[in-house]
């Protein structure tokens, strides 16, 4: 890994925790920050920042935890209490779930699997996979053994289609 700018992230910036940094498929740099923002680094060391700005009543994306990235290079987020975020270098979608409570958009973590389904981490509500159409829970009630759940392995999940 070459090294990383030393700019990324200033001293007059108050958001400067970087939980995560991905590698996107040309590999890019992405840093995940606490500060509503995550940035890429690209092999020239040219730096962008994206903000999430959001709207209305969603809640604001201020922690993005982690990112991976899809073979076609679209990006997918885990957010502190803003749910899933969907990203191209261009536009962003954020897709939360109401429906599983206060604690359903805290998300600490996305791995992107070999057939492109995206997998999320939650903090109280197990595993929630996206296949490209639907959302799907998996907890306790269908099979695992918490709900509480920080990390995914893919080398841990058989993954038949």
């Amino acid at each position: 890994m070459s090294r990383i700018n030393e700019n990324i992230f200033t001293s007059d910036n108050t958001h400067t925790s970087v939980p995560n940094i991905s590698i996107d498929p040309q590999e890019n740099k992405w840093f995940c920050s606490n500060g509503g923002t995550f940035k890429k680094e690209t092999k020239a060391g040219k730096i962008y920042e994206y903000s999430i700005e959001t709207k209305g009543d969603f809640p604001a994306a201020n922690y993005i935890w982690d990112v991976d990235f899809q073979k076609n290079g679209k990006g997918w987020g885990a957010t502190y209490s803003a749910g899933c975020l969907f990203f191209t270098e261009r536009d962003f979608m954020l897709f939360s779930f109401p429906e599983l409570g206060q604690s359903g958009n805290i998300l600490y973590s996305v791995t992107v699997d070999q057939n492109d389904n995206v997998w999320f981490t939650s903090r109280e509500n197990g595993l929630i996979k996206y296949n490209g159409k639907d959302f799907t829970l998996l907890n306790k009630s269908n099979g695992l053994n918490s709900n509480k759940l920080t990390q995914l392995y893919l080398s841990l999940i058989h993954i038949s289609e």
